[in-house]
């Protein structure tokens, strides 16, 4: 990625969908924050397993999929089930 402010913030999603697709990412990124598991090199067969292994464990610590949909499907469903009424003055608001 090119130095820049844009890049700087940056999701690290790249990393995420890497270690998802079984691999590792390569970016120049690497080892800044949020890409601590991103390599600048191409790694032995052996590192990209180690490397993968770290990442996946922090995936599942860090960014629980299911939690992350549940807490989702929640939030939509509170938003669109009709406002409860709080006193018979806003019922029918």
């Amino acid at each position: 990625m090119m130095e820049g402010s844009f890049n700087d913030h940056k999701s690290n999603i790249a990393w995420i969908e890497a270690t998802i697709a079984g691999g590792v990412c390569l970016t120049n990124y690497a080892g800044k924050p949020g890409w601590e598991l991103a390599t600048n090199e191409f790694p032995t067969y052996e590192q990209s397993v180690e490397l993968w292994q770290q990442s996946k464990q922090k995936i599942i610590k860090d960014y629980n999929l299911i939690q992350t949909a549940q807490l989702r499907a929640a939030t939509i469903r509170a938003i669109c089930l009709p406002l409860e009424a709080t006193s018979p003055d806003t019922a029918s608001t």
